[in-house]
């Protein structure tokens, strides 16, 4: 069974489509891109999946369950983590603040609770919450940063952190929102690297991304979508190769 189905979901905005009767479905353990010209609907489709938007049209499940009308936390609590397109960390926290905070929709205690709690008694829950951030620190090779303001980071850092909080939400699907977005090259050869790291986690990753040779060197099966239709699906190879796909995005070869 796919762990997400994507079912003629219809999205609008004051009449114009977004996204219109896209369909795909998302296998458990794979690297699944979405790629597309700019306004081709993918972030529209993000924001769909993860409850920050209501589909008008369609059905979106997750595990079974039909996620239309569920509340954005309530995703999540499902294991549907993501990153955003523009970074969306806590600049004034510190590193390992910001992953802490992630991690809290899998407590008891909650973020009140922790911040009430009297000075240097740490409670349990708590303790195992920063115990699991340091984990996800030292898999993005970001613990020697843990006591830095986030903002403080280097950008692609940065984004490193994101997808660290991300994961504290301990996600089954982890969706990226163009992950590449400012980076080097070296810091993208090292986001190749940890992507596939993350799926060798269990866990399944759909991704947005305009580096294609990002997309084309990590993803098992790529979805391309046009003015809010999808136009073309397969793998990177027949992607490459895809007549359509060339003409609406990926240009021709020099």
């Amino acid at each position: 069974m796919a762990l997400l189905e994507i079912n003629e979901v219809t999205k609008s905005f004051g009449g114009f489509n977004a996204l219109y009767r896209v369909s795909f479905a998302v296998e458990e353990r794979r690297i699944h891109a979405v790629i597309g010209p700019n306004g081709a609907g993918k972030t529209t489709l993000f924001n769909c999946v993860t409850g920050m938007l209501d589909n008008e049209g369609g059905t979106i499940k997750f595990e079974g369950h039909v996620l239309n009308g569920m509340k954005p936390h309530k995703r999540t609590e499902l294991g549907i983590g993501r990153t955003f397109q523009n970074i969306r960390l806590f600049g004034s926290m510190t590193v390992l603040e910001n992953v802490m905070l992630g991690r809290h929709c899998r407590t008891n205690a909650g973020i009140l609770k922790s911040f009430l709690r009297p000075p240097f008694c740490e409670l349990a829950e708590e303790r195992a919450t920063r115990e699991a951030a340091l984990e996800l620190l030292e898999f993005m090779e970001l613990a020697e940063k843990l006591h830095l303001r986030a903002s403080a980071l280097p950008y692609g850092q940065q984004r490193r952190l994101e997808i660290a909080r991300a994961l504290a939400t301990k996600p089954k699907l982890l969706l990226l929102d163009e992950p590449a977005a400012g980076m080097n090259q070296n810091e993208i050869i090292d986001l190749d690297r940890h992507i596939k790291e993350v799926c060798d986690r269990g866990i399944t990753v759909v991704l947005i991304e305009h580096h294609m040779s990002l997309v084309m060197e990590i993803s098992d099966i790529v979805t391309v979508l046009n003015f809010g239709e999808k136009i073309a699906e397969g793998k990177p190879s027949e992607i490459r190769e895809n007549r359509q796909v060339i003409e609406a995005y990926l240009g021709e070869e020099e």
